[in-house]
């Protein structure tokens, strides 16, 4: 049963829960985040040989934002518009999943049709068969049949010399 309260033309329901999405806003006093961000953009358009970048907070400490933050950094920088694109993978919300099934066919499906913002870079119909593969459980075995000689075989070939 939801508590309802008025204010001014407006009608609060409760219970209010916080929101979870991130704001895409450094909102510290000190700007942090922002200043981290823009590092992070700077180390992603300067170094080559970096893929991977971790990082590491409890649960509000504002890693989703940081992640939009950086977004926000390579997008509006002219000189890497469209260099950089974005896989984010929401490992919490897939804990009970297969892992590796789980990623594969997001990353996939990102690939091939894109998000809300940026369209697919690879062909659906080439890999859609191609995941399919990659998910399923199966293997090729190989086998030889090597026929056996038997005794009365042998038997007969000695009796005829």
């Amino acid at each position: 049963m939801k508590n309802k309260e008025q204010t001014e033309n407006n009608v609060i329901n409760y219970p209010r829960f916080i929101d979870n999405a991130p704001c895409k806003d450094d909102l510290f006093e000190g700007k942090s985040h922002k200043k981290i961000a823009e590092n992070i953009s700077r180390l992603l358009q300067n170094n080559e040989n970096c893929n991977v970048i971790g990082i590491d907070g409890g649960w509000g400490s504002g890693k989703s934002n940081l992640v939009e933050l950086v977004k926000y950094c390579l997008k509006n920088d002219k000189k890497t518009n469209g260099k950089f694109r974005f896989f984010i993978y929401d490992a919490w919300g897939h804990q009970d999943d297969l892992q590796r099934r789980s990623i594969l066919e997001e990353l996939t499906d990102y690939l091939t049709n894109g998000n809300k913002e940026e369209e697919g870079i690879l062909d659906t119909q080439t890999w859609k068969p191609k995941l399919k593969d990659l998910l399923a459980k199966k293997r090729e075995v190989e086998t030889k049949t090597i026929p056996k000689i038997s005794c009365g075989i042998i038997l007969s070939a000695i009796a005829i010399i």
